[in-house]
């Protein structure tokens, strides 16, 4: 349906993307810090806004500085505990949560061979010899059915997946660079929580793909503890923690990391279409005037707190997820601000752009805020106009369209879950996932791989990235003959 203009028309209903109430769910993360040992500072970055931003940095009892840090959005409540829930997560996938006993060490090559070989990262493993490289186990999630206790967001009683307790295995090196047991880095976790496998042990996934901080200098002493001497000067470029999520449920977590994944290849298929697949591409630039009550309110939030106009953009892929994104147009002073929303309702995922737009806008004023210069494809001209992005011509050829939500985008985690594994494999991709943490008080962090889905997103932070599989076949798809760049 479409939404009315002026108000009036309820709003879509948003899914129920979160398992529990907030308020329970707060009193989670809240034991969870306490287990860990840890405080959080929480910084409301926008006091007297609605939508708005907190930030939260975690410390131990004698650190000084954050150990992680993260920040959340939406109203004031789900903002603050957004925060607690994305620095916990930031810890868990940090180096304090690295656990080497769960490592796997494979060849490049032969991981190029499995699912690795449809994802832009494959052309640059299989050539290389020498050294083993760090992995993780992944198995497919979905296959023939989803289990009853992922659906049910059930599977975490007790000890959680790993049975241990969350500190169990702080070694003495210090909690900066500790190593956090009770992972499940081998996907047993996934296993018993009712995710059918694949064969008799899942795949390996090269753990730089999810973990920027292992091929950081300060990360050495790691790499040297598992026996992973691999060179990845020329691979560490494609390392981003795109698809880590952290929920209180398998279910919940597993949801938003796949939301993720398909909200980053959207972006990067855009990307890909404005500027390198040649003329006569028309983006869809949504009505502000026909968005529900709620987005709504998000947009003259968004746009008071930049200044500038905001332009909702409908960027949903192929896969037929519906994925937003909230923009503004760079200037000599400042770069483009975004914010990008990935659910199966319209509205949720609309609301999700724009407060991750106010999101963005409100962090430039805390103090550890800084603004990456897109120096890194200087050279290749086309990959800077993708870094740049400045979508001021696109923008002027776009197709306006009222938005157009549901009222039907409605379930749990498990049941959404269900359907984005089905829209995937519709397409011929496999989601891999495995457990990154489970803890006892039910918080789980999880990391999912779609091989052949698109991170050239990246570009936007300055790496010298190109297009996978899927967006050189946008790019080629384009009405005029195009020239793709080549590293």
């Amino acid at each position: 349906m479409t939404g009315s203009s002026g108000g009036g028309h309820p709003p879509p209903r948003c899914p129920a993307e979160r398992e529990v109430p907030l308020p329970v769910a707060v009193r989670r993360v809240t034991t969870t810090l306490s287990a860990l040992g840890l405080r959080a500072q929480l910084v409301d970055a926008g006091p007297g806004h609605d939508p708005s931003a907190w930030w939260c940095g975690l410390r131990g009892e004698a650190d000084a500085a954050p150990l992680a840090c993260g920040m959340g959005k939406g109203g004031r409540d789900e903002a603050r505990a957004g925060a607690l829930f994305e620095a916990v997560e930031h810890y868990l996938t940090g180096s304090a949560g690295f656990a080497p006993e769960a490592v796997a060490l494979a060849a490049p090559a032969d991981v190029a061979a499995g699912p690795l070989r449809d994802d832009v990262c494959g052309a640059l493993l299989a050539p290389m010899g020498g050294h083993r490289m760090a992995c993780a186990r992944y198995r497919a999630i979905g296959g023939p059915k989803l289990g009853r206790d992922v659906l049910s967001g059930g599977g975490l009683s007790g000890g959680g997946l790993s049975g241990s307790d969350p500190r169990a295995g702080l070694s003495g090196v210090g909690r900066s660079g500790g190593i956090l047991g009770g992972g499940d880095m081998n996907g047993a976790g996934l296993d018993r929580a009712g995710l059918n496998g694949l064969g008799g042990g899942g795949v390996l996934v090269p753990l730089f793909l999810s973990a920027p901080w292992y091929v950081e200098a300060g990360a050495a002493s790691l790499r040297e503890l598992v026996g992973d001497r691999c060179d990845y000067a020329d691979l560490m470029r494609y390392s981003c923690n795109s698809g880590s999520a952290i929920g209180v449920t398998v279910a919940e977590a597993l949801l938003h990391a796949l939301n993720e994944t398909i909200e980053r290849d959207a972006l990067s298929l855009l990307l890909v279409r404005v500027f390198l697949g040649g003329p006569g591409f028309r983006p869809r630039l949504i009505d502000p005037e026909t968005l529900p009550d709620k987005p709504a309110r998000a947009y003259a939030v968004a746009r008071e707190l930049t200044g500038s106009p905001v332009y909702l953009l409908d960027i949903t892929s192929d896969l037929g997820v519906p994925t937003m994104l909230a923009y503004t147009l760079p200037t000599s002073r400042h770069p483009h601000r975004r914010g990008t929303g990935t659910s199966l309702s319209p509205s949720h995922a609309a609301w999700r752009a724009l407060t991750e737009l106010v999101q963005t806008t409100l962090g430039e004023r805390l103090p550890a805020d800084t603004h990456r210069d897109p120096a890194a494809p200087a050279a290749h001209p086309e990959l800077y106009a993708c870094a740049r992005f400045d979508l001021a011509q696109a923008l002027r050829d776009a197709h306006v369209v009222p938005f157009r939500g549901d009222v039907t985008a409605d379930g749990a985690p498990g049941d959404q879950l269900r359907t984005v594994v089905a829209v995937l494999a519709a397409r011929g991709l496999t989601a891999y996932g495995r457990t990154v943490h489970a803890l006892a008080s039910g918080v789980t962090v999880v990391h999912v791989f779609v091989p052949g889905l698109e991170r050239f997103m990246l570009v936007t932070d300055g790496n010298l990235v190109i297009p996978g599989r899927r967006g050189r076949a946008a790019a080629l798809s384009a009405p005029e003959n195009v020239s793709l760049p080549r590293l």
